[in-house]
């Protein structure tokens, strides 16, 4: 699945379910590192940098996302293999 069709699949997901999700698009004005999607699920904080099946991850992305952990926010890299799991763990941080 291309990583655009896979960001479509994670947004309506988000949308339907009624939480909120922001897609950023880089550029002068976001900090390099920065996931691709933020977002809001039932007052949990989601960042989520997107990739395919065999896609890498930089350094400063990862960085980026134990920075959010750190925060006690909820950050990870999401495959579309791993979709499954992602919902499982979306739907029990939602509880906590």
């Amino acid at each position: 699945m291309r990583e655009s069709a896979f960001q479509a699949k994670v947004i309506r997901y988000f949308r339907d379910k009624g939480g909120y999700v922001l897609n950023v698009a880089g550029g002068t004005q976001i900090p390099k590192g920065t996931p691709d999607l933020l977002g809001c699920y039932k007052g949990r904080f989601i960042a989520l940098e997107l990739k395919t099946d065999t896609g890498k991850t930089t350094p400063l992305q990862k960085e980026k996302i134990c920075d959010i952990r750190r925060a006690d926010g909820y950050a990870r890299v999401l495959r579309p293999s791993e979709w499954e799991t992602f919902i499982e763990e979306l739907e029990y941080i939602a509880t906590l």
